[in-house]
């Protein structure tokens, strides 16, 4: 390794047709009224965009296909089960 000091971060690549990261990524979940997302990676982009820490995707439970974003679950946080469980629908306390 050549050159500076410390960790060395790795830049998102973005295109030049890609539009900018803007409050227009989001339309209103037309069954729950919540923020909704085309896709995971377009709602994860916004939550890095706006600065928003400790948030994780998931679908909407009423509207299949639409992503939400929202804190995560108490019980994820102390270790009660895994994040990976909620996505598939199972919540297993772990061994």
């Amino acid at each position: 390794m050549s050159g500076g000091h410390g960790r060395r971060y790795r830049r998102e690549r973005r295109h030049q047709d890609d539009p900018p990261i803007s409050r227009t990524m989001w339309t209103q979940c037309p069954e729950c009224g919540k923020r909704s997302f085309a896709s995971r990676k377009k709602a994860n982009r916004y939550a890095r965009a706006e600065n928003l820490r400790g948030m994780t995707t998931y679908e909407c439970g009423r509207n299949p296909g639409a992503i939400h974003l929202g804190h995560l679950p108490d019980g994820v946080i102390a270790g009660q089960y895994a994040r990976d469980d909620i996505r598939r629908g199972t919540l297993r306390r772990p061994a």
